[in-house]
């Protein structure tokens, strides 16, 4: 959880730099859609949502679909990728490795 922010006076110009979140992040101030990052560098210009006062940031990081699929019970993973003819590989058939996400990395 991100604490509250709060400025004294809305700042002219505002850039939010993520860092590696190696992924997709989804940025929301005070509960509206700020933007999202979707590759390097992964900034966005918040200028326009932040305001004096209290700011509310929230970040929603996205990780890649394959780690998704290899970490589940194969059984209840589907066959195929949805609305498409493309069939994930096996987990079975390696070597398969989840790639790290944002919680596996800190910031540089």
């Amino acid at each position: 959880m991100i604490p509250p922010i709060n400025l004294r006076e809305a700042p002219e110009g505002v850039l939010l730099d993520l860092g590696s979140v190696r992924e997709t992040a989804e940025v929301t101030i005070n509960g509206k859609a700020a933007g999202v990052a979707w590759m390097r560098p992964y900034r966005l210009d918040i200028t326009r949502p932040v305001r004096s006062g209290v700011n509310r940031l929230r970040i929603d990081v996205t990780n890649l679909l394959i780690n998704k699929v290899l970490g589940e019970d194969p059984s209840t993973t589907p066959r195929y990728i949805p609305n498409t003819a493309i069939a994930f590989p096996p987990a079975t058939s390696g070597p398969w490795f989840a790639i790290p996400s944002a919680r596996d990395c800190s910031a540089p």
